[in-house]
């Protein structure tokens, strides 16, 4: 059957599992696998663009509600300049104690940017950033994932419902289906973005951390 929608995927989750009354049950292992999905997926259906501004005296800004992940930062006020990301250890070490002034470097701390140094003034900020795959829901029937990758829903949620089960022969399958899922569409992901030899090389990684 086609799996297009949140109601769809329920069922086919049932069929599955040979197991017709785990319906009520489904919606809980298809949320842990989006959990999981978000957690591992990174391709430029995810990708979007943000701008908002520091705060005087403020070293931490709140990341938006669908932040998955950062791609890249740049003031575009003041001087112009891209962000480079480090790690909180960085921060402590080179600005902890230093003047405010523009930021240089930023890091995601406690589900905020941080930034080094603390801002002196208000600056202007593109963000590059993945956002989170949109959950499913009776609400929310579908969205781009589900639409062109249905397995990777499908072997996820299978995944997250063999322990509920005390199937642990199907543990393995079904992880490593979902993991094949997963790897398909991101190889796709960076032939489209990428076509040529580079394709092979390039990830979704940022420029190696500063420690």
């Amino acid at each position: 059957m086609a799996i297009t929608t949140y109601a769809e995927l329920q069922t086919a989750i049932g069929d599955w599992l040979a197991k017709s009354n785990l319906t009520v049950r489904a919606p809980d292992f298809i949320e842990l696998a989006e959990v999981e999905i978000n957690d591992l997926l990174r391709t430029a259906d995810m990708e979007t663009r943000a701008t908002t501004s520091t705060v005087a005296g403020e070293a931490y800004l709140t990341v938006p509600d669908n932040f998955a992940g950062a791609r890249r930062m740049i003031v575009t006020g003041g001087t112009a300049r891209p962000l480079e990301s480090v790690t909180p250890q960085y921060i402590d070490r080179r600005y902890l104690d230093a003047a405010n002034g523009q930021p240089s470097v930023y890091t995601v701390e406690d589900n905020q940017f941080r930034f080094g140094p603390t801002p002196d003034a208000a600056y202007m900020l593109e963000v590059s950033y993945f956002r989170k795959v949109p959950a499913l829901s009776d609400a929310s029937t579908t969205n781009w994932l589900l639409a062109s990758h249905p397995s990777v829903y499908l072997f996820g949620a299978l995944k997250e419902a063999a322990p509920f089960l005390m199937d642990d022969a199907r543990i393995q399958i079904w992880e490593t289906k979902f993991q094949s899922a997963l790897s398909r569409l991101q190889i796709a992901d960076r032939f489209d973005r990428f076509p040529g030899p580079y394709a092979m090389k390039h990830d979704y990684s940022t420029e190696d951390e500063r420690v």
